[in-house]
């Protein structure tokens, strides 16, 4: 088998898993911006920590005085803790922090810009040293602060203010947490559901399509909330946050000899497994011929001696089993376009899907246990 170091010119989104999992359909709350909101109760956030987090469409700003859009939170005399829109002196697209430290309201403006008819992922988080904001899992705004707060009134999902601070906009996804949650959790956690975790306070995932209350996903049901205002069945939209703004990588297409090989690796496999298996990979190829050292490697799951991944060879949707087999089908591809392309290996055959369809392909031969290494971009 042809040794094959060479770095494929893309740019990528990897998965892996060992089984295959579909997401169900999510839904969202779409909020007047008059009298819409959700009342979830009186719930107590006071502490040193927090996490507030949620995904967020806004429709419009606030045009009049205090230009102040609330998101998620409690706000009361004495009692805040809220990340919001606006403020008087801050821009009506900008998120801004607010919680209630000592006798006064201490406040973290955020410093990006928010476009109307956009999905964001928006966080807040304090652990008693520092508040901070983050948009798309990139942190926006930072200060030192210390001091426990408290907030123990009504936690509400938008509010009910008669126009002057309701959101108008979708929201999604409505987290809590009485511990601050890292840059990586958060990112970690932006594009799924999540379990229940033991800090975790309240969670509304807003997957209801009809009714007036919706479930808590934390457990407590005296948390479930109370859609008030003018709701109807109507503003259970479904949403498509999940599949917001994401990063990926864009690589050269150099070879070792060239000096400038893009790739990304880890010195272990992610799996041992040569049966049920399944890798996939977002890619959109800037060439899809072969390279001077054979096919152009998407993600490689150990190496020659052992091991499996898919690519393009011959500009066909490829996978390899290190020094054993290509299994290359007949589906061409052409550059500069994105594809889904999906190998998985079950009950012994190992089949391919290319933007989720099935491909008229399938083989018996089994790989060699991966060795030590995983390679994105090249193997």
């Amino acid at each position: 088998m042809k040794n094959t170091k060479l770095v494929l010119g893309v740019m990528l989104i990897l998965g892996l898993a060992t089984g295959t999992s579909l997401m169900a359909a999510n839904n969202s709350l779409d909020f007047d911006g008059s009298d819409d909101n959700v009342n979830c109760g009186t719930i107590d956030l006071s502490g040193s920590a927090i996490t507030l987090q949620a995904w967020i469409k806004p429709g419009s700003f606030k045009s009049a005085s205090p230009y102040i859009s609330n998101i998620v939170g409690e706000e009361a005399s004495g009692h805040t803790a809220l990340l919001r829109l606006g403020d008087a002196a801050l821009a009506n697209n900008k998120l801004q922090f607010v919680l209630n430290i000592g006798s006064s309201e201490t406040k973290l403006d955020g410093s990006t810009a928010l476009s109307a008819d956009v999905w964001y992922h928006v966080a807040a988080t304090y652990d008693g040293s520092n508040m901070r904001i983050y948009i798309n899992g990139i942190e926006d705004a930072s200060q030192a602060q210390t001091g426990s707060f408290t907030a123990n009134t009504t936690f509400y999902i938008s509010y009910p203010s008669g126009g002057t601070r309701a959101f108008d906009g979708q929201i999604d996804e409505v987290r809590a947490w009485n511990t601050a949650r890292s840059q990586t959790n958060i990112r970690q956690g932006m594009y799924r559901e999540m379990p229940t975790e033991s800090t975790m306070i309240l969670y509304y995932k807003f997957n209801e399509t009809t009714g007036t209350t919706t479930d808590n996903a934390e457990g407590t049901s005296a948390y479930d909330g109370t859609l008030n205002g003018s709701m109807t069945n109507d503003d259970w939209v479904t949403s498509p946050a999940f599949f917001g703004p994401k990063n990926n990588l864009d690589f050269d297409g150099g070879t070792i000899a060239s000096g400038s090989p893009d790739y990304a690796s880890k010195s272990s496999n992610v799996t041992s497994n040569t049966d049920n298996f399944t890798m996939m990979a977002w890619a959109k190829p800037d060439v899809v011929s072969n390279g001077s050292g054979g096919w152009r490697c998407i993600a490689y799951n150990g190496d020659d001696a052992g091991g499996w991944g898919i690519g393009i060879e011959s500009s066909k949707v490829t996978g390899l089993f290190g020094a054993i087999k290509y299994n290359r089908t007949n589906e061409v591809l052409t550059a500069d376009n994105w594809y889904h392309i999906t190998m998985r290996r079950s009950s012994g055959t190992v089949q391919f899907f290319l933007n989720g369809e099935l491909l008229d392909y399938s083989d018996a031969t089994a790989p060699n246990s991966p060795s030590s290494n995983f390679t994105i971009g090249n193997m």
